[in-house]
């Protein structure tokens, strides 16, 4: 006879109950991001190591972003979400005059899209309002646009483009407020963790993003 383990015995609990408790479930949440960047002052060195002085750097850290996402409840607690997330567009430009060497401007462009993989634990507080709890893995890709003007050139020209793909830690928290049988108003923040960018001149950064969203999920 062959031996039933503990985990068969709560996999085989978990596959009887599913067909009761699961449900399908899909939404969508529009609204800002805040990402951390960090080359500000690398920049502002590049300048300096051409022969300019008194550069000065500015970031644009927040934007519009947005995630949709589709879930499979196996308990009331317990669900498996997979979503896709535009985390949208920041950037940096530090500019700076030296004299006879001119002026010149350095700028970046990143933008992050990537799709997760999730478990959302829930908790009701009562019968309309619950609150969530996220953490799963992010397939980020990532896209560095930089440039240059004035008299400053980069590595091989006076643009370049670098891209990336990696999968890294995600998780959020949030609240769900039931406004009809199938439909729920969602609000969630969802942290993004050490996305690999790259800076003006292509070097390695991590930049690690919030996502705050208010929404709507729909129950099938």
């Amino acid at each position: 006879m062959k031996k039933i383990t503990l985990i068969s015995l709560l996999s085989l609990g978990l596959l009887a109950a599913a067909p009761a408790q699961a449900q399908w479930y899909a939404g969508a949440g529009i609204g800002a991001t805040d990402a951390r960047l960090e080359e500000g002052a690398q920049s502002a060195s590049q300048l300096a190591a051409r022969g300019f002085t008194g550069a000065v750097s500015s970031r644009d850290k927040r934007d519009t972003g947005g995630r949709i996402f589709g879930g499979y409840r196996v308990l009331p607690s317990l669900a498996i979400e997979l979503g896709y997330s535009d985390l949208g567009k920041f950037g940096l430009s530090s500019r700076a005059n030296s004299g006879q060497l001119g002026a010149g401007e350095l700028t970046n462009e990143i933008k992050i899209t990537g799709a997760d993989l999730s478990v959302v634990g829930r908790w009701p507080l009562n019968g309309k309002l619950s609150l969530l709890g996220r953490a799963g893995a992010f397939a980020a890709e990532s896209e560095s646009n930089a440039g240059s003007a004035g008299t400053i050139v980069l590595l091989r020209d006076n643009s370049a483009r670098y891209k990336d793909r990696e999968t890294v830690a995600t998780f959020g928290l949030g609240a769900e407020y039931r406004l009809a049988p199938k439909m729920s108003l969602r609000g969630e923040w969802s942290r993004y963790e050490k996305i690999k960018t790259f800076d003006v001149i292509g070097a390695q950064q991590e930049t690690s993003v919030n996502l705050y969203t208010v929404g709507v999920t729909i129950d099938f």
